[in-house]
């Protein structure tokens, strides 16, 4: 998720919500379900205004980054684990051929 890149960073140091869901293509909706649950950026509340500062976008945004890595790293041990495990069975099975016993 790469967000747009714009002058807007030089001018404020905040973005509206509006703002930040047309930056990084998502949907209001999603924001606030996100925000709700506690997986949206961090915010500013200006009187009744809600706004997202820069920072907090870039933030949001390299966390997000960390669990998809995190996540794709979890399914390849997953993968490994269970190739390994099928490797153990298959040496296990010619080292009982090699020795003469019964297989399982």
């Amino acid at each position: 998720m790469q967000p747009d890149t714009t002058d807007a960073e030089s001018t404020s140091p905040v973005m509206t919500l509006a703002e930040f869901c047309e930056r990084y293509h998502i949907d209001r909706a999603n924001l606030f379900r996100m925000r709700r649950d506690g997986r949206g950026p961090d915010v500013v509340q200006v009187g009744r205004r809600v706004l997202i500062t820069h920072e907090a976008a870039r933030e949001w945004q390299e966390a997000r980054t960390v669990r998809a890595l995190n996540g794709a790293a979890k399914n390849r041990l997953l993968s490994m684990r269970e190739r390994a495990a099928e490797a153990l069975k298959l040496i296990d099975a010619a080292l009982a051929v090699q020795s003469g016993e019964k297989q399982p």
